[in-house]
């Protein structure tokens, strides 16, 4: 069963390890959809659900409608992301040198 409240942490235990050591316990998490579903219910519609906020971790649930698509942002931070459901799919955005404008990179980052 999953208890977001063991979740957050098990996340903020792995939190000093970095990134790698979250992913970790995100995959374990996500291997099981059901679970999370009993336990955040069944996404019906686009929402964002804070799980836990604080300064160095914050966990959230984010649901996006298909075919949702955010314009090019930057966040400054390292994420662990984890999908139990659907896809996502990313197209990553740079700017050159001398130019304000933002350019397409392709589907992996460079």
């Amino acid at each position: 069963m999953f208890d977001p409240d063991a979740f957050v942490a098990r996340c903020r235990a792995a939190l000093p390890k970095g990134p790698k050591a979250i992913a970790e316990v995100m995959a374990e998490a996500v291997a099981d959809p059901a679970a999370i579903d009993a336990a955040l219910g069944v996404p019906t519609r686009a929402a964002v659900r804070v799980l836990h906020q604080a300064p160095d971790l914050n966990v959230i649930q984010f649901v996006w409608p298909p075919l949702f698509v955010l314009r090019p942002h930057e966040h400054r931070i390292w994420a662990v992301i984890g999908l139990y459901r659907g896809a996502e799919d990313n197209v990553f955005w740079r700017r050159r040198a001398g130019d304000a404008r933002t350019r397409p990179t392709g589907p992996n980052p460079p």
